[in-house]
């Protein structure tokens, strides 16, 4: 049994130390020409595989929830059309000095919320009226 152990020793030895030695064949650099014709066949040779894409997914449009600010949206707009200036925390305080048991500092971000989406909807309208008007500027220009 160590005559077997010590020949399979021997053996590997050998192997390890003959390991670097053995030659490697070269590989020529290839014709340019000859592999970019193989490209094309290899191509056309290969198997065709189907896309996997996730199905895109309509999603269904939130309902606007109600706000606590809804019975009050009159008033603030009227507020704004006044003082355009008006900050959250200046709405807030008044909502307050209204209906103190509704309103307090814990509601500024919904009311930031609130100025935000109405300066939006300013600026949009204020930005299409004035494209529409140079729109019919240039219109007239063309006519005349």
């Amino acid at each position: 049994m160590l005559a077997t152990i010590r020949t399979a020793q021997e053996e590997l030895g050998e192997r390890i130390g003959k390991r670097g030695l053995a030659k490697v064949p070269t590989v020529s650099p290839a014709d340019p020409l000859s592999f970019a014709r193989s490209l094309g066949t290899a191509a056309k040779t290969a198997e065709v595989r189907g896309t996997h894409r996730r199905p895109k997914r309509r999603y269904k449009k939130r309902i606007r929830m109600p706000s606590k600010l809804d019975p009050h949206l009159a008033i603030i707009e009227n507020w704004l059309a006044v003082e355009p200036q008006l900050t959250a925390l200046a709405i807030v305080g008044r909502l307050a000095t209204i209906d103190p048991s509704m309103f307090s500092d814990k509601q500024h971000s919904i009311v930031q919320r609130l100025l935000r989406s109405m300066n939006r909807s300013v600026s949009s309208k204020a930005t299409s009226t004035t494209k529409s008007a140079s729109w019919q500027s240039r219109m007239r220009r063309r006519a005349a």
